[in-house]
C-alpha cells in the first residue's frame, strides 16, 4: 500500500468597494488536508478541513479502499522540486492605505463613474509528497484587482472595468492604466461595418480558447467527438501558432500550481499541443493517457478528498516577436472590453456580442465603440486570419498580451 498527502493552506484579504469607498475587509484562512491510498489497483481518499489527525484520515483512507475505485496508474516518480514566487504586494495595512488613494483619484477624475467590486489578495501554499519519494511544493501571492466601473448617465448594471491579475502592486502604474481606460471610455469613435478588421483580445481571456478547452480535452478526442479527432501530425493552423497546455508559474499564475493532481509536470512547466499548427496531442490525466495511448501532459485535477481526474489546467500561446503597433501595422484595431454571451458551433464558428469596445491604435485605447458583433470560425481565427501574440503588455503591473486575428465586425 502506498500513501500519498494533498495540502493546501489559502490566506486571502478580500477589499469589498462599494460606491467608490472600501466599505468592508474580509480575511480567510482554509486549511484542506487530503489523504490517499493506492493498493491492488484501487485508492482510498479521505479529506479534512482545518487540522487534522493524519493518523485518524489515513485509517479512513484505508477503510475507503472498500468502495474499489479503480486507480491503476503509476505512482513511481521521485521528483523532489519546490517553487516559492514572490512579488510586490504591500501587507494589508499598506495596500488598503494605497487602495484608498486610488479610489479617491477616481472619485475626483472620474465624477461620472462609480466604481465597485472587489479586490482580493490570496497567499497559498501547495504541496504533494508520497512513500515512494514524489515531493512537490508551490507557494505564491498574487492580486486579483476586479474593479469594475458603471456610468451614471446609463440603466446598465456595469459599463467597464479595471481588471488584472498579478503580483505586484504599483499605485502610480494602476493610475495610468486606469486613465488609459476610463480616457478611451469618454471619447466615443466609430468603425466601417461588415468588413474584417483586426479584434485584440487580452491573453487572459478564454472567450477564444473555448473550442480548444473542450475538444482538446482527451477523453472527447480520444471518443471521436472532437472536431480534431484523429488529426494529430495535422497542419490545421498557421505555422505562428503554437499552443501550449501550461502550469508555467514564471510566466503567469496557474490554477492549481506548477505540477498536476496526480504529481505530473512537464519540461519547463509546458505541453505543446498545437505545434506551428500543427496538432500535437489533446490534454490528458494518466487514466486517458493509457486508455487512447495518447501522450501524458499532466493534466489532471482534484478536491482535497477526491479523485484525480482530467481537467482543463491552463493554456498559454506562444508569443511573437512583434509589438501590438507592428502587427496592426497601421491600422486601428478593437479591443474586446467585454463579451458576454459568445461561443463557437460544434463544427468550429464562432460568434460574440462585444458590449464593450475600444479602438486601439496599437499604443493606446483611443476611444469607446458602440456595441458590435464579432465573428469567424477557428480554423480562420487561427490560420490565415491569426495576427499573432503581441511582445509587449496590455498594462505594466500583469502578465497579460494582446493576441489579434481577423474577424468580420458587425453592428449589434
Amino acid at each position: 500500500m502506498l500513501k500519498e498527502i494533498f495540502n493546501s493552506k489559502i490566506n486571502q484579504v478580500s477589499f469589498s468597494v462599494s460606491q467608490s469607498k472600501v466599505d468592508s475587509i474580509r480575511k480567510k484562512d482554509i486549511e484542506k488536508t487530503g489523504v490517499r491510498v493506492y493498493s491492488d489497483g484501487f485508492i482510498g481518499v479521505a479529506g479534512q478541513i482545518g487540522k487534522c489527525d493524519s493518523g485518524k484520515l489515513t485509517s479512513k483512507a484505508v477503510e475507503n479502499l472498500k468502495n474499489q475505485i479503480p486507480y491503476e496508474y503509476s505512482k513511481d516518480s521521485k521528483v523532489q522540486k519546490k517553487i516559492s514566487v514572490t512579488g510586490n504586494i504591500p501587507d494589508e495595512k499598506q495596500l488598503l492605505i494605497k487602495i484608498e488613494e486610488y479610489l479617491d483619484f477616481c472619485r475626483q477624475k472620474y465624477e461620472n463613474l462609480i466604481f465597485f467590486n472587489k479586490i482580493n489578495v490570496t497567499d497559498r501554499q501547495i504541496s504533494l509528497n508520497n512513500e515512494n519519494g514524489l515531493d512537490l511544493y508551490f507557494s505564491d501571492r498574487f492580486i486579483n484587482f476586479d474593479i469594475v466601473f458603471k456610468d451614471k448617465t446609463t440603466a446598465n448594471i456595469m459599463d467597464g472595468g479595471v481588471i488584472y491579475q498579478g503580483r505586484d502592486f504599483s499605485l502610480e502604474q494602476l493610475k495610468r492604466y486606469t486613465e488609459k481606460i476610463c480616457g478611451a471610455y469618454s471619447r466615443l469613435g466609430e468603425v466601417k461595418y461588415g468588413k474584417k478588421l483586426p479584434v485584440i483580445f487580452s491573453s487572459y481571456d478564454m472567450l477564444v480558447m473555448m473550442k480548444f478547452i473542450t475538444d482538446l480535452n482527451g477523453r472527447m478526442y480520444g471518443s471521436g467527438g472532437s472536431i480534431f479527432s484523429n488529426k494529430i501530425g495535422e497542419k490545421l493552423f498557421s505555422e505562428e501558432f503554437t499552443l501550449f497546455q501550461s502550469n508555467d508559474p514564471f510566466n503567469s499564475i496557474p490554477d492549481f500550481a506548477f505540477f498536476d493532481a496526480e504529481g505530473g509536470l512537464n519540461e519547463n512547466y509546458r505541453f505543446p499541443l498545437i505545434e506551428k499548427g500543427v496538432v500535437r496531442s489533446p490534454y490528458t490525466d494518466k487514466k486517458i493517457s493509457q486508455r487512447y495511448s495518447l501522450p501524458y501532459t499532466a493534466s489532471a485535477s482534484a478536491e482535497y478528498d477526491g479523485v484525480p481526474s482530467l481537467s482543463f489546467t491552463g493554456f498559454e500561446v506562444k508569443e511573437g516577436e512583434k509589438t501590438l503597433k507592428e502587427i496592426l501595422k497601421g491600422e486601428p484595431g478593437i479591443f474586446v472590453g467585454i463579451s458576454s454571451g459568445g461561443d463557437f458551433t460544434p463544427d468550429g464558428n464562432f460568434g460574440a456580442p462585444v458590449q464593450l469596445a475600444f479602438l486601439h491604435d496599437g499604443e493606446n485605447f483611443v476611444s469607446k465603440l458602440d456595441a458590435l458583433q464579432i465573428s469567424s470560425n477557428i480554423y480562420d481565427m487561427f490560420g490565415k486570419d491569426f495576427r499573432g501574440l503581441s511582445s509587449d503588455k496590455i498594462d505594466e503591473i500583469s502578465n497579460e498580451k494582446y493576441i489579434v486575428f481577423e474577424m468580420l465586425v458587425d453592428k449589434l
